[in-house]
């Protein structure tokens, strides 16, 4: 039996010398490698064996940290792509730090901190999301709780250092008061809370998504950031310690992780880059994998889904699809929320029949907006890299619209515009493409609102050109009960 071991990096920033001090213990007990989760968060898995010895140094060194549970989720913030991934804005280093230094507890609920102008780090992939407004030091926030049909939008901004607070408040009233109601939860902290706030003069307008690669040694102002990503999300101990002790030596007090399971060191000198180089050679650390592999999100330690995940890149790579620009994520549990511009989630079966896939794809395939779309249904695993190949055709004959990026300003969002909807929808027999009259079909310029009856009899499916009476009435509905 093997355990696993958690440890937070609040905001994904971790110190070089206490990583150095949980891989030498880790290394004492036997462990081979280190995880990084979705979070930004530090997986190690010990065997039982080691175990209470591994915790017995864990508290000689004061090191925090959770055992087989995630019972207080880490706390995420886009601080991993400031000065290098996003534009200047007000939102510095110090005042992400100020916020961390600030929260007194731990939370429990999912808490996100977020610039607006970044897209390396999700918008809505935690319970509480604060994302940074155009007025300096101050949030929007986006109440996200599993579960909950919708996303809903505080309706002032919220100040900076009033965010741990807020936090509090909210989590004291949902968790200990069981009030699971947004806007209920909204209106009692405003009514029984002092704090700054602004009035939302602007809507929150996503950017448009182009997904940054963050792997290699690449140079910003007379520095050097360094990006590391390994294919099985496991890095070698031996890696990490000597990584930490030339960052010790080198003067870089920070490490941050990605919520793509990556590493990034920020603030190499250039006269140090040789020694970078020789650590990378050392142990083997290639930098040069595709776009095709960095851009998903899996599970951080759910083996199916790499393997899905890994089954698709082969396929992708065969037959060398392009997927610039979007980003994918595997849901094989229900209950998570997977912010990705396409998401493959797995079909509710009560027996044991053959495994089979449903595709969805976010507005305008913005990972960060919460609406999401159905394109296909029911579709086995071998199929799996055929369709999401037709849905990366869509994206990109629509990039002219895609790009028409539209304020999320409204007080509820609805995460899946294709859940809870009694609608009649028309599906193609050859490649399974949804016609759907809310949304129409601009490549053939049939606008939104056209019932498929309406459709003229010359109508053909945008993606394999099957004629319209080979298609099939489906009620979404009905679909998603059924299975």
């Amino acid at each position: 039996m093997n355990h696993i071991v958690k440890f937070n990096a609040i905001g994904g920033i971790f110190t070089p010398r206490v990583l150095q001090d949980i891989v030498e213990i880790a290394y004492s007990e036997k462990v081979e490698n280190i995880n990084f989760g979705p979070r930004q968060e530090i997986y190690l898995n010990v065997k039982n064996e080691y175990i209470l010895s591994f915790q017995n140094q864990l508290h000689e060194k004061n090191i925090s940290y959770e055992l087989d549970k995630d019972e207080y989720p880490n706390i995420v913030s886009s601080y991993v792509a400031e000065s290098i991934l996003s534009p200047d804005n007000w939102l510095t280093e110090g005042i992400y730090k100020d916020i961390f230094d600030q929260f007194d507890f731990d939370p429990k609920l999912k808490v996100n901190i977020c610039d607006s102008v970044q897209t390396l780090v999700p918008f809505f992939s935690g319970e509480l999301n604060f994302i940074a407004s155009e007025t300096y030091q101050y949030w929007y926030l986006y109440l996200n709780f599993e579960g909950q049909e919708n996303v809903i939008l505080w309706n002032r901004l919220i100040y900076t250092t009033d965010i741990p607070k807020i936090c509090k408040e909210i989590e004291e009233l949902f968790l200990n008061n069981k009030i699971t109601n947004g806007n209920q939860i909204m209106a009692t902290v405003n009514e029984n809370t002092i704090f700054l706030f602004e009035n939302i003069t602007k809507d929150l307008k996503l950017p448009r998504f182009v997904f940054p690669y963050y792997e290699g040694m690449v140079k910003y102002g007379d520095k050097y950031w360094l990006g590391v990503y390994r294919r099985d999300y496991l890095y070698p101990i031996p890696f990490i310690f000597e990584l930490c002790k030339l960052c010790n030596h080198t003067d870089i007090g920070q490490l941050c992780i990605t919520p793509w399971r990556t590493l990034i060191v920020k603030g190499i000198e250039s006269k140090d880059r040789i020694y970078w180089e020789k650590i990378l050679g050392k142990h083997g650390i290639n930098l040069r994998h595709s776009s095709n592999e960095l851009n998903w999100i899996v599970d951080d330690i759910n083996s199916e889904e790499i393997e899905i995940k890994k089954h698709i890149i082969r396929a992708f790579d065969k037959d060398d699809v392009r997927t610039f620009g979007l980003v994918f994520g595997i849901k094989l549990n229900p209950s998570k929320f997977i912010p990705a511009s396409i998401i493959i989630e797995k079909c509710k079966t009560e027996d044991n029949s053959l495994p089979s896939f449903d595709i969805y794809y976010s507005d305008n395939f913005n990972p960060n907006n919460p609406n999401k779309n159905i394109f296909a249904h029911g579709i086995y695993k071998n199929e799996l890299s055929a369709k999401l190949l037709e849905l990366s055709k869509k994206f990109f004959s629509n990039l002219n619209e895609i790009e028409k990026s539209k304020p999320i300003g409204k007080n509820v969002i609805s995460k899946t515009t294709s859940e809870k909807i009694d609608l009649d929808l028309h599906q193609c027999l050859s490649c399974f493409t949804v016609y759907d009259e809310r949304f129409g079909d601009e490549m053939q310029g049939i606008k939104k609102g056209i019932k498929f009856e309406n459709l003229p009899i010359s109508y053909c499916c945008p993606t394999c050109e099957t004629p319209k009476n080979k298609f099939i009435k489906i009620n979404i509905e009905k679909i998603l009960n059924n299975n």
